[in-house]
C-alpha cells in the first residue's frame, strides 16, 4: 500500500505491477533510522500480486472500477506514508507510458493519467532536472492536445530555471530548444512576442549547439529555427522571415546530408518545402510554388514508404497541398487531380490504427481538394466526396480528442455545406467550431465564424455584430 501510494488520481494493473514485484535489494525504511535496511515482504510475481491486490480490496483500502483501475481509500492514502523507494520507478513507467501514448497519439487515453504525470515531473523537480526535462518532452504533445499550453511553457521555464544553477551548458540548450518550441506553440498571449521568444531560445540553445560541438543538434535546432521564422513570417517582415527559414534549412542541411543522414536530410527538405509553399504567398508564386514541390520530391528520395511510411505520408500531405495551391496558376484540373493522388497515397500510411490524427488532417485535406475540384466538374458528385471526407476527418477530430482541428473542420464542412446550398446544416458547422475555436483561445477565428453565420442569415451590420 505504501508504494501503490506514490501514484495520485488511480492506477492501473501495470503501474502496479511495476511499483510492487520487488527484487531481491534491499530497500531504505524511511519510518526507522536511517541507517536500517530491511527487505519487505516480497511480490515476486503477478498471482502474488493480484492476491495483495485482493486482500488492499478486501480490507477496502483499495478500490476498482468497472474498467479496471484502481484508487486508494482517500483516507488510507492520508494515513500511510508513501514509499519514497518507489518514486523513481513511478517516474519510469509514466516517462515511458508518455512516449507510448505520443507515438499513437493517443492523448485521450493518456488523460486519465494526468496526476501521476504531474506527480512524477514534481518529484523530477525535488530530485533532478534533468528527468524532469525529459518527461516534459515525453509530454509536450500531450499538454498541447489538451489545451494546457500555459503548464507546457510553465513546467519547461521551471525546468530551466533549475538549470541554470550549476548545470552543463548541453542540458541548458536541450531545455531552451524544448522553450522555443512551446513559445512557438503557444496560442495564448500576444502571438508575435511568443515567437520573437521562440526564436531567441533556439538561438540561445545555438551558443552551445554549434556545428562543431553538436553538429546533429545544431542542425536539429536550426530545423526549429526555421520553423519559428516561418511562423513569425505570417505576422511580420514576411519576405524576411521566410528567407530566415530558407537559411536556417539550409544551414541544417550542411550537416543533414543524405549520406550522413538520410531521413534527417529528407525532414529538412519537408520543411524547406513548407516555406518555400508560404514565401509563394509574398513573391514569385509559381516559382516558389515549383520548388516547394521539388523539395518534396528531394524528401520523397529518403522519406519512402519502406524506410519511413508515416514521414512519407506526411510529405505527400504536403505535396497535395502544394500541387492544390499551384491549381490556382495552372493546370488547374491536373493539379488538383495531382493533388487528390498525393493526399490518397498519403492515407495509405495515415490510418486511423497508424495515426488517428494525422490521417483526419489528410481527409480534411481532401475535402478541400475535392470542395476545388467541384467549381470545376461533377460538382455535386465532388461536393459530396468533399463532405464524406470533412465527415472522416470528424471521426478523430473530436471535441476531446483534438479541438482545434475540430473546429477547423467543422469550419470547412459549413462552407461545403454552403455550396451544397444547405445553410441550416452550415450554420451549425459554423456554430460548432465558433464555440471551440474561442474554447481554446483562437479569438479571430471564433470571431470569424460568427461573421459567416451572420452574413448566412443576411445581417447587414454582420462585421459590427461580430
Amino acid at each position: 500500500l505504501r508504494r501503490l501510494n506514490v501514484t495520485q488520481g488511480g492506477f492501473t494493473w501495470g503501474a502496479a505491477h511495476v511499483l510492487c514485484i520487488l527484487n531481491d535489494a534491499p530497500m531504505n525504511d524511511p519510518t526507522v533510522g536511517a541507517t536500517r535496511q530491511v527487505v519487505p515482504a516480497p511480490i515476486r510475481d503477478e498471482r502474488a500480486l493480484a492476491a495483495a491486490l485482493q486482500t488492499l480490496q478486501r480490507w477496502q483500502f483499495v478500490t476498482m472500477d468497472t474498467g479496471g483501475r484502481y484508487a486508494i481509500d482517500p483516507m488510507a492514502a492520508e494515513v500511510v506514508r508513501p514509499d519514497e523507494g518507489a518514486r523513481r520507478p513511478h517516474y519510469d513507467f509514466y516517462k515511458a507510458l508518455a512516449w507510448e501514448h505520443d507515438d499513437k497519439q493517443d492523448y485521450l487515453g493518456l488523460d486519465v493519467e494526468s496526476a501521476n504525470l504531474e506527480a512524477a515531473f514534481e518529484w523530477a523537480m525535488r530530485e533532478d532536472a534533468e528527468d524532469a526535462l525529459w518527461l516534459a518532452n515525453a509530454i509536450t504533445s500531450f499538454l498541447a492536445n489538451r489545451g494546457r499550453y500555459q503548464q507546457r511553457l510553465e513546467w519547461i521555464e521551471h525546468v530551466l530555471t533549475s538549470l541554470q544553477v550549476g548545470s552543463n551548458e548541453e542540458l541548458i540548450a536541450y531545455a531552451q530548444n524544448s522553450l522555443g518550441i512551446a513559445y512557438q506553440e503557444h496560442p495564448l498571449g500576444d502571438r508575435r512576442d511568443n515567437l520573437r521568444r521562440s526564436v531567441d531560445a533556439y538561438e540561445q540553445a545555438l551558443r552551445f549547439f554549434t556545428l562543431e560541438a553538436a553538429p546533429l543538434d545544431y542542425a536539429m535546432t536550426q530545423s526549429n529555427l526555421g520553423n519559428a521564422y516561418g511562423d513569425l513570417a505570417a505576422l511580420e517582415d514576411g519576405a524576411r522571415n521566410l528567407r530566415r527559414a530558407v537559411d536556417a534549412y539550409e544551414q541544417a542541411l550542411r550537416f543533414w546530408t543524405p549520406e550522413a543522414a538520410p531521413l534527417d536530410y529528407a525532414m529538412a527538405q519537408n520543411n524547406l518545402g513548407i516555406a518555400y509553399g508560404n514565401l509563394c504567398e509574398i513573391e514569385d508564386r509559381a516559382g516558389n510554388l515549383r520548388r516547394a514541390v521539388a523539395a518534396y520530391e528531394q524528401a520523397l528520395r529518403f522519406f519512402t514508404p519502406e524506410a519511413a511510411p508515416l514521414a512519407y505520408a506526411q510529405t505527400q500531405n504536403n505535396l497535395g497541398t502544394a500541387y492544390r495551391d499551384l491549381a490556382a496558376l495552372e493546370d488547374r484540373a491536373g493539379n488538383l487531380r495531382r493533388a487528390l493522388a498525393a493526399y490518397q497515397d498519403a492515407l495509405r500510411f495515415r490510418t486511423p490504427e497508424a495515426a488517428p490524427l494525422a490521417y483526419a488532417m489528410t481527409q480534411n485535406n481532401l475535402g478541400i481538394a475535392y470542395r476545388d475540384l467541384a467549381a470545376l466538374e461533377d460538382r455535386a458528385g465532388n461536393l459530396r466526396r468533399a463532405v464524406t471526407a470533412y465527415e472522416q476527418a470528424l471521426r478523430f477530430r473530436t471535441p476531446e480528442a483534438a479541438p482545434l482541428a475540430y473546429a477547423m473542420t467543422q469550419a470547412n464542412l459549413g462552407l461545403a455545406h454552403e455550396d451544397h446550398g444547405d445553410m441550416p446544416a452550415a450554420v451549425a458547422c459554423w456554430r460548432e467550431a465558433e464555440h471551440y475555436y474561442r474554447q481554446m483561445g483562437y479569438v479571430e477565428d471564433a470571431d470569424e465564424m460568427l461573421r459567416w453565420i451572420a452574413e448566412a442569415a443576411g445581417g447587414d451590420d454582420a462585421e459590427g455584430d461580430a
